[in-house]
C-alpha cells in the first residue's frame, strides 16, 4: 500500500506579486525598440509583397475559371472540364491557405476579402461540376446550367482588389532612391 502525504497550505508555492507600477501596457506600440519596429515593417512589406503575387495568380486563376464555366455550360462534357475544374479549385484553396496575417489592419481586411472571394470561386467551380454530373436528374437542373455566366460580381471585386492593393503597397515597395 502506498501512502501519500496531504498538501498543508505550507505546501503550496507563493503566488507571483506584481505591482502595477512595475507592469507598462502601450495600446499603440507593440515593439518598443528600434529593432522590434524594424521586424515589424519588414513583416508588413512581405505581407504586402505576399498579397500583390497572391491576388495576381488569383486573376488568372478567376480568367480560367471563367472560361471553364462557360465550357462547362455551352459542352455539356463533364469528363472535359472536371479535371481542370478540380485543378483551379485546388489552387485557389492553397491561395487561400497562403494569404498573410500580420495584424496590420488594411492587410488583414484583404486578406479577408481575398479569402472569401476565393471561396466563392472554388464554391461556385464545385457547385457548377456537381450540377454538370446531375443534369440528367432534372429540367430545373439544366435550366439552372443554363443560367451560369461567369464568376459574377465577386470577379469584379476581385479585380478592384486588385487595384486598391497596388496602390497602397507601391510606396511601399518603390526602391530607396540613392
Amino acid at each position: 500500500m502506498l501512502l501519500r502525504r496531504r498538501r498543508t497550505h505550507a505546501d503550496r508555492p507563493e503566488p507571483i506579486a506584481v505591482r502595477v507600477s512595475d507592469v507598462r501596457v502601450g495600446a499603440v506600440h507593440v515593439f518598443e525598440d528600434a529593432a522590434g519596429e524594424a521586424t515589424q515593417r519588414a513583416a508588413r512589406l512581405e505581407a504586402w509583397r505576399v498579397l500583390r503575387r497572391i491576388v495576381a495568380e488569383a486573376l488568372i486563376l478567376q480568367d480560367a475559371a471563367e472560361e471553364l464555366l462557360l465550357e462547362l455550360r455551352d459542352g455539356r462534357n463533364l469528363g472535359a472540364v472536371a479535371p481542370p475544374c478540380g485543378t483551379i479549385m485546388a489552387r485557389l484553396g492553397a491561395l487561400g491557405r497562403a494569404l498573410p496575417v500580420c495584424g496590420d489592419p488594411v492587410i488583414d481586411g484583404h486578406t479577408r476579402a481575398l479569402r472569401t472571394i476565393l471561396d466563392h470561386h472554388v464554391l461556385m467551380l464545385n457547385s457548377a461540376r456537381a450540377l454538370l454530373a446531375a443534369e440528367w436528374r432534372s429540367e430545373r437542373l439544366t435550366e439552372q446550367l443554363d443560367r451560369i455566366d461567369g464568376l459574377g460580381p465577386p470577379a469584379r471585386r476581385l479585380e478592384r482588389i486588385r487595384e486598391e492593393i497596388l496602390r497602397a503597397s507601391e510606396p511601399l515597395l518603390e526602391p530607396a532612391a540613392p
